[in-house]
């Protein structure tokens, strides 16, 4: 159905449900904001995927940010099922056949995917400078799950510039609770961070008895 111009999107449909045309990305309009709706399973995944498979035939290099790994089907060639046959009839997609996609995943430990570098040189998944905030927070829990010392500044710094205490309680908590290896960090990090804290965040951190009673 695409052709060198244009990525095959699917079928548009009139309001007696019955197909009406071939809908189509122009490449040449690929550079412009776009916003993809819907319900569960209206097919929003699906859309991503196959933009993605159809600027990469194109030559198109694509970067996705991808949290969940809902895209990452596309590294893998596909199966005929009945269903989906029977979807690709309906949208009159012809010919419907299988290809593999040439696919690099961001690993945080950089063994097995693509190393992203941060500011501190190591290989970390994101940089944790720039917003969202959850989005390091959550690859910083790896870090004292994994004791993976390359990223102990890096979370050092994200402690001492981000003081919201969703973030910090349980970082420093959890580091608290490793009595080898994380706990040091911990006193390191909230002796030189805790008067910067709110004071209710520094009410519960105090519990952890990281640094002499605070008068």
């Amino acid at each position: 159905m695409a052709d060198e111009t244009s990525i095959f999107l699917g079928a548009s449909r009139k309001p007696d449900d019955s197909y009406q045309r071939a809908e189509q990305l122009l490449l040449q309009y690929g550079n412009r904001h776009g916003l993809i709706t819907g319900a569960t399973g209206t097919g929003k995944t699906v859309s991503l995927q196959i933009l993605a498979e159809g600027f990469s035939n194109a030559g198109v290099p694509v970067l996705c940010a991808d949290i969940k790994g809902d895209l990452s089907g596309i590294a893998m060639m596909g199966k005929a099922q009945d269903f989906l046959v029977r979807r690709a009839e309906q949208v009159k997609l012809d010919p419907y056949d299988f290809q593999e996609f040439p696919v690099i995943f961001w690993d945080l430990y950089g063994k097995l995917g693509h190393p992203v570098r941060a500011s501190h040189g190591g290989p970390l998944w994101i940089d944790y400078a720039g917003p969202p905030r959850t989005v390091p927070y959550i690859s910083f829990i790896d870090v004292y799950k994994n004791r993976f010392d390359p990223a102990v500044p890096a979370l050092e710094e994200f402690l001492t510039v981000q003081g919201r205490r969703k973030f910090v309680r349980p970082l420093i908590t959890a580091l608290a609770k490793d009595q080898q290896w994380g706990r040091p960090i911990a006193v390191r990090i909230y002796t030189r961070t805790r008067a910067s804290y709110h004071a209710v965040t520094t009410r519960d951190l105090d519990k952890l008895g990281l640094i002499p009673a605070q008068k």
